[in-house]
């Protein structure tokens, strides 16, 4: 199989203008008590076929919540529009991956790419709004508590979308260091009094594969990738639930949120997702508590 994905063109359209964005996170009232993937990473972040073979092979991790005792689910897509009521992946429009890694090598993934995509050529380039020399290929997945039952708040489905480069640099995942307080002191550990708001800043690596990259946008000139964060936390009020770095483009960004401390004493848990906006994908979880 000289490439690793081939797709009819009508096919491709079909899956590519359905498809949906990353899950993010919602507010602190929607979350709590309910099943949600507040993050899906990809490692690579893309399949990278510019040398004509096979790619290596991509596992992929989720963040859920709550924390532990959930059940994932993970499956690469056929064509169709993974939004229609009849559309089942995971499930029959879809080949499971059980060990949520997507290897390019395996006889049955190559049998299912050919099955239901045919074989007159590959993905092509320019697909992706933003990047040329890039498509976006779709992959269910489902989150649910094992006892799920018929309550739709224990289980999530969705679609992530899954950069396939033929051509330009390959994207990395951003890396998030840290996130701190004020006065420099971390997140990790810390005590917050009653009422009180505090910012929050995060902090990446200044340049390298893990900061902010620059790529071709569609009109020949250089991108920077739009760094974007997702705030949430288990007690407290985040004020701000998005934030992102300054870039050329957007030189007036903040990426540093608020947070306002309760009444209520107790741990907090925050969440803490960044995202570079082409499929990368980094996160950390921080424990602090609320107290007098």
């Amino acid at each position: 199989m000289r490439r690793w994905l081939v797709m009819a063109g009508a096919a491709l359209v079909a899956v590519l203008v359905a498809v949906a964005c990353q899950p993010e996170l919602e507010k602190q009232s929607q979350l709590l008590g309910r099943v949600r993937l507040l993050a899906l990473r990809a490692e690579p972040p893309e399949a990278d076929l510019q040398d004509g073979g096979l790619p290596p092979p991509i596992a992929f991790t989720p963040l859920g919540y709550p924390d532990a005792g959930l059940v994932f689910q993970l499956a690469l897509c056929g064509p169709g529009n993974p939004f229609a009521s009849d559309f089942d992946c995971p499930g029959s429009n879809g080949l499971d991956l059980p060990d949520l890694v997507l290897d390019a090598s395996r006889p049955e993934v190559q049998a299912f790419l050919q099955g239901a995509f045919g074989s007159v050529g590959g993905l092509d380039g320019g697909i992706n709004v933003g990047e040329p020399g890039v498509a976006q290929l779709a992959i269910g997945y489902q989150l649910e508590r094992p006892d799920a039952g018929p309550d739709p708040s224990n289980r999530e489905r969705g679609i992530y979308r899954l950069a396939v480069r033929f051509s330009g640099q390959p994207n990395h995942n951003p890396e998030l260091l840290d996130v701190t307080l004020p006065d420099g002191g971390p997140l990790q550990g810390a005590v917050f009094p009653f009422d009180q708001e505090i910012r929050l800043y995060p902090h990446i690596p200044d340049g390298g594969p893990g900061g902010i990259e620059t790529y071709v946008g569609l009109d020949g000139g250089t991108q920077h990738e739009r760094f974007s964060y997702s705030w949430e936390s288990t007690s407290g009020e985040l004020v701000d639930f998005r934030s992102a770095e300054p870039i050329p483009e957007d030189p007036n960004a903040t990426s540093d949120v608020r947070f306002r401390s309760h009444q209520a004493a107790g741990p907090v848990r925050f969440y803490v997702v960044l995202r570079d906006l082409r499929g990368g994908v980094s996160w950390k979880v921080f424990d602090a508590t609320i107290g007098p």
